[in-house]
Parts: C-alpha cells; sequence; structure tokens
C-alpha cells in the first residue's frame, strides 16, 4: 500500500522504517528532516510538500502538539483538503480532547476518514516494535486501518469513538508520570540518605514496587544522561497539563497530577526541558 506520513522525527521515524520494511511504499513529509542514508536504504520517500502525500489512500501523522497538527491538517491549505473525500487519516501525536474535536470538524468538512491513535511507550520501544496504540474510530474506520498499524506496534486497542484515544493515553500517562516522579523521588532519597543506588534499584525491582516501566528503564534511572533521551520531559509536561484540562472539563480534580506537572514546570525552567523523565532526580536535587 502506498502510505503518506508526516512527521518523521524520533518517534515517527521508526514507524516509518518498520513499514517500509513490511513492503509499503512510504512517502514521507517534513520540512525539519533531509533524506539520510537510513530513510534512503529502507526505500522511504521524501515529499517537499504536504500535499505530495496527499495521494495515498491513508496517511498517518505523528506530530508533538496540537498547533502543528492544525498546521498540517486543517483549513483550505491543509492536508485534509488537499486529500479530499474518502481519505483515511490516523492522528498519532497526543492533542487532547479540545484539539481532537476541532480536527474532526475539519475532517468531516472535507470528507476525511479520521482515526486517532496515541501511543504509550518511548522511542526504544518503537523501535523495538512493542509500542502499544489505543484508537479512537468507528468500526469501520479501525478495520481498515488496524492491519497497518499491527505493522509497526505490538498492540492495536480499539478503546471507542474519535477522541477516545487520547482519552485514554491521558490517562495512561497520568500513571506514567507519577510513576517515573515516584522512583526519581525515592532513588534521590536512597541515595542521599548512602544507600548504594544499585542495590536500591535492586530492591525496588523485586519489591512490591517493581513492574515493567522500572524493568525496562532500568539502565536511564541507573545511569542518566547515558542512554539516550526516550520519553523527554517536555513530553510528558505537555500530557500531564492536557490532563488536567480534561479533568477539569470533567469537574473533577486531579491532585497528584498537579503535583507532578510542577515539578516539570521546575524541572523545565532549569533547563531540563531536553532531558529524559529519567533525570528528574537532577532536576529535584537543583529545585
Amino acid at each position: 500500500m502506498d502510505i503518506g506520513f508526516a512527521g518523521i522525527g524520533r518517534m515517527g521515524r521508526q514507524f516509518a522504517l518498520h513499514l517500509a520494511a513490511a513492503g509499503h511504499r512510504v512517502i514521507a513529509y517534513d520540512p525539519y528532516v533531509t533524506l539520510d542514508d537510513e530513510l534512503e536504504l529502507a526505500g522511504i520517500e521524501l515529499a517537499a510538500t504536504r500535499e505530495g502525500i496527499c495521494g495515498t489512500p491513508l496517511t498517518i501523522s505523528m506530530l508533538p502538539d496540537p498547533a502543528s497538527a492544525r498546521e498540517l491538517l486543517g483549513g483550505n491549505k491543509g492536508l485534509f483538503a488537499h486529500a479530499g473525500s474518502g481519505h483515511r487519516h490516523v492522528l498519532m501525536g497526543t492533542m487532547g480532547r479540545a484539539a481532537v474535536a476541532e480536527l474532526r470538524r475539519e475532517a468531516e468538512h472535507y470528507g476525511v476518514l479520521l482515526a486517532d491513535a496515541p501511543v504509550s511507550g518511548t522511542v526504544s520501544a518503537a523501535r523495538a516494535k512493542t509500542i502499544t496504540t489505543m484508537v479512537g474510530a468507528s468500526d469501520e474506520l479501525f478495520a481498515a486501518i488496524q492491519p497497518v498499524l499491527a505493522e509497526f506496534t505490538k498492540a492495536q486497542f480499539h478503546v471507542g469513538e474519535l477522541g477516545a484515544g487520547n482519552i485514554v493515553k491521558l490517562a495512561v500517562n497520568v500513571v506514567v508520570g507519577a510513576v517515573n516522579e515516584s522512583v526519581n523521588e525515592a532513588l534521590l532519597m536512597a541515595t542521599r540518605a548512602g544507600v548504594d543506588r544499585e542495590l536500591f534499584y535492586e530492591v525496588l525491582r523485586a519489591g512490591a514496587g517493581g513492574g515493567n516501566f522500572v524493568e525496562y528503564k532500568r539502565e536511564a534511572f541507573l545511569n542518566p544522561g547515558t542512554t539516550g533521551v526516550d520519553a523527554p520531559v517536555t513530553i510528558i509536561h505537555k500530557d500531564l497539563h492536557l490532563a488536567e484540562e480534561l479533568a477539569a472539563s470533567l469537574g473533577i480534580d486531579l491532585p497528584g497530577t498537579r503535583a507532578n506537572a510542577a515539578v516539570l514546570d521546575r524541572a523545565i525552567a532549569l533547563g531540563f526541558a531536553a532531558s529524559d523523565m529519567s533525570d528528574l532526580a537532577a532536576a529535584l536535587e537543583r529545585s
């Protein structure tokens, strides 16, 4: 299948490479990316404009925030307008409920069939194809796109109609943010009190606080700054604030999420915006 892919940053690149490896013709658009050896060897083509990916029956976007999604997709010069009626688009960036509702109106105006399918997992999980996606779409659209999503994700959960994917993703990241903050605080406390860092982490892994997140982030927590950036502070910061907005619209309060978001506010102010979430202990020491 010919697939248009918008946004081939750290996460989107992995998805596009998996699709190309599965035999799809991938035409990518990203104004901030130039063709390199990895993309060329995989057979991925780069379009000069968004119009260059609109001739495909399916497009996928992996964009960092609502503003970039609106700019790419909406309006009379956007991807939806160029792709036209019957085109299928999968919105994989985490946008929040309000942005998805706005894009839904744009898609319906141009007859585009829209699904939201944010992912849970890191760049390394995307590379290993062990990442999970939560899909909001009609039954018919989910049935059509699920085989494609399965080419680059381990699990595809149909969680409801359009917009439900983002709701579930934000709820998941409420947990991820809390666990990450707790591990950083625990490491800081234990090591400041003189406990060996690796020994404490082994006890954490083996005890009631252990789990998949603690397991696969082991090296990042034990040796922050040496394993690359898998989950930047800015991304989780954005998601926690989107979760707060969603909670407010539902008339509920998330005090723990608010506290975790405030820690990330301080971390960004201290210069940790591009750091991995596992490096928050360093920010906590300075705050």
